[in-house]
């Protein structure tokens, strides 16, 4: 029998990828580097039941990346920052254990990544992935 938790981590990766793909060629290097690291350490992880992240050091990596990005955000720059911050988060929630409210952060992290996507080039295939996102998140 499958447990509930198995199709719903592949929700969630579908959801992650589908969120990201579109925001994916204007990230920086290191964030084009750490996504798919993140998305594979996740399975890993999810597939072993044990985390190297636990909540706190989660929460950390996310207020140090958080400061990070915000000491780039000026009147001129607002959106490259922004949208590296939202997949880093998303990274980070990825290959972190995963409760149903972690889930459902994933969920929004992939919305607000693909409407990060969106600053950059709307598109017909922005459309496409929007109707995808919902489709898996709904």
């Amino acid at each position: 029998m499958i447990r509930i938790k198995t199709p719903l981590l592949l929700l969630a990766y579908a959801a992650g990828i589908l969120g990201v793909a579109p925001l994916y060629p204007y990230l920086q290097p290191p964030v084009q580097l750490l996504l798919p690291v993140a998305l594979v350490g996740g399975v890993f992880f999810d597939r072993r039941e044990r985390y190297p992240i636990g909540g706190r050091v989660a929460t950390a990596l996310t207020v140090a990346v958080f400061g990070y990005y915000l000491l780039q955000v000026s009147l001129h720059n607002l959106v490259d920052p922004m949208a590296n911050l939202l997949a880093l988060v998303l990274a980070v929630r990825l290959v972190s254990e995963k409760s149903g409210r972690h889930l459902l952060q994933i969920y929004t992290l992939s919305i607000f990544c693909l409407a990060a996507s969106s600053l950059y080039s709307l598109s017909a295939v922005f459309f496409l992935y929007l109707v995808l996102v919902i489709l898996v998140v709904a």
